[in-house]
């Protein structure tokens, strides 16, 4: 079984009052707190450089000058006057929430024997309430289990496969206002184990998933394609970087750049179908992280480079919109996000 719908068309400064946030998917051992959170980090930035052979690319250069890291400014002492907690809830061992909105989070939550594997809930960030709205994949009988979760406010998107024959499906399903239930499940795609089980995610009702041939597979040579439920939003002559990023209303992918004979990965930023901003980043750098907030991209460096000046060393890079740059001097696990103001 191929992919259904495939197609080859496509399209030291002052820190202001910021933060670092994690966003993607957080185990709950035990105890998870929702914390209202206001202070520090300004996110992300882009810049220009060289070109390359072929089509002549913008590549971000940072000189070492511009980059200042955390050791630069003063530590705060007392931070119980910059967040406080909120709310706080006891979830099963285990637990993985997701969430892009801001009214509730889903939940894949383990399940007490090995059928189902796991059960989809959505909890309220306002009332702690969680409601059970998947009991088991829609493939079960099949011998699919949930494989990727992601939900906005209004939208429910996951992924089933089978471990097994390595066959995978995308579905979606609206949420009620409530939170309490949701829509008859909808199969936006499918595949097989010559391509990739997609990377997905969510920005408002929109849902967005990534099919690219494996890397093992005898597809190879075919375009990596980003799909929503309303067609191809951009297409990638060769495979994308570590998956999707979302910040408010804007989704974030790393596709290839348009080069020859040489790798570069271009940040790409898409609002309602269409690219805002992109940046291409030397040759051969491959961020585990990345994401756009306020105009500004960001980037997590999990292995140094020999080359790249000032963004060569392990961290999370953060523009701070003047042609400096903040690097965060720690192995990058999430996106860099910001709550408040």
């Amino acid at each position: 079984m191929a992919a259904s719908s495939r197609s080859q068309e496509g399209a030291a400064p002052a820190i202001t009052r910021r933060q670092l946030l994690t966003q993607v998917p957080a185990t709950a051992a035990g105890l998870a707190a929702v914390a209202a959170v206001g202070a520090a980090v300004a996110a992300s930035g882009c810049s220009s450089g060289s070109g390359s052979k072929g089509p002549q690319l913008d590549v971000l250069e940072v000189p070492v000058s511009a980059v200042t890291t955390l050791e630069s400014y003063k530590e705060v002492t007392n931070p119980s006057n910059l967040y406080v907690l909120e709310e706080e809830l006891s979830l099963p061992r285990g637990s993985q929430l997701f969430g892009s909105g801001s009214k509730r989070a889903a939940v894949l939550v383990p399940g007490a024997s090995s059928r189902p594997l796991s059960s989809v809930a959505l909890l309220e960030l306002s009332t702690m309430s969680m409601h059970t709205v998947l009991e088991e994949p829609v493939g079960q009988d099949e011998g699919f289990n949930f494989h990727e979760l992601r939900c906005s406010d209004g939208l429910l998107l996951w992924v089933e496969s089978n471990f097994l024959t390595d066959a995978w499906r995308v579905y979606s399903a609206s949420i009620a206002e409530d939170g309490a239930s949701v829509s008859e499940p909808v199969l936006l795609d499918e595949g097989d184990g010559e391509y990739d089980a997609p990377e997905i995610a969510v920005v408002a009702n929109q849902a967005y998933w990534i099919v690219q041939p494996a890397e093992a597979g005898s597809k190879t040579q075919e375009d990596s394609l980003l799909k929503t439920n309303g067609g191809i939003a951009f297409t990638s002559h060769g495979r994308f970087n570590a998956g999707l990023s979302t910040s408010g209303n804007t989704l974030v992918c790393m596709p290839r750049a348009e080069a020859t004979g040489t790798v570069y990965y271009q940040l790409t930023a898409i609002q309602g179908g269409g690219v805002i901003a992109s940046q291409v980043l030397p040759h051969g750098f491959r961020p585990n992280t990345f994401t756009y907030v306020d105009g500004r991209f960001s980037f997590g460096i999990p292995a140094g480079y020999d080359y790249g000046d000032g963004i060569a060393n392990v961290g999370t890079y953060l523009s701070l919109g003047d042609g400096s740059w903040l690097r965060l001097t720690r192995t990058p696990v999430t996106p860099a996000g910001r709550v408040g103001v």
